[in-house]
């Protein structure tokens, strides 16, 4: 179970990620800001937190959080949030003056004490399959979930057979298991967190397959 336990004007208060949003909730999204309609309202006497601050999506059975165009940006265990972050067990997430920290025991790393792995390389192609793979975790839709091998074909006017092959050749290089459909979530996933792919990748005037 995921919580985010908020210290704010109001004091120390937990919220249930699994929780329903509450019925005065104007926004399916799971938006916290000053807003009156958003999931989780933060009561700034200072307004140093945006009306819609950021957001919080669920992402491959993990969770993830972007910033909304803030005013003061969101921080991430003292790091300014410049893209999707998939988070961990006790980060430490600042809204202006409002700190939250993250709670799920179950997105902890194996071995914290091990420094992470260098990103392995991709090729041009490969990664054309990644940013079609992970556009649909950098639109405005709530759940999170890599694109499928026939989108991703029609977006690069190629066959599933020649996407499956990439992919197949990104599992290996980035140790994804053989979890069925999850499995691309999953390699969506460690290319965001590893920061191969990012809004940048995503500017409209760039036709897909030339990113």
């Amino acid at each position: 179970m995921a919580l985010l336990e908020v210290f704010g004007p109001e004091g120390r208060k937990l919220v249930n990620l699994d929780a329903p949003p509450p019925e005065e909730c104007g926004f399916s999204d799971f938006i916290i800001g000053r807003s009156p309609e958003v999931w989780l309202r933060i009561n700034d006497p200072k307004d140093s937190v945006s009306r819609l601050h950021a957001k919080f999506s669920p992402v491959g059975g993990r969770w993830a959080i972007e910033d909304l165009g803030s005013r003061n940006g969101t921080w991430v265990n003292g790091d300014r949030l410049a893209r999707v972050r998939i988070l961990r067990n006790g980060d430490e997430i600042r809204f202006a003056t409002i700190t939250v920290l993250f709670r799920d025991p179950t997105a902890t790393d194996e071995d914290t004490t091990k420094p992470k792995a260098v990103a392995p390389a991709v090729t041009p192609r490969e990664r054309d399959v990644l940013v079609e793979l992970c556009r649909p975790f950098f639109g405005a839709n709530l759940l999170k979930r890599a694109a499928s091998r026939r989108e991703i074909a029609d977006a690069l006017f190629t066959g599933e057979t020649a996407v499956q092959q990439h992919l197949g050749h990104l599992y290996d290089k980035f140790l994804i298991a053989d979890t069925g459909e999850n499995r691309r979530d999953l390699l969506a996933v460690a290319v965001i967190e590893a920061g191969i792919i990012g809004p940048g990748d995503y500017d409209e005037r760039t036709p897909p397959g030339t990113a």
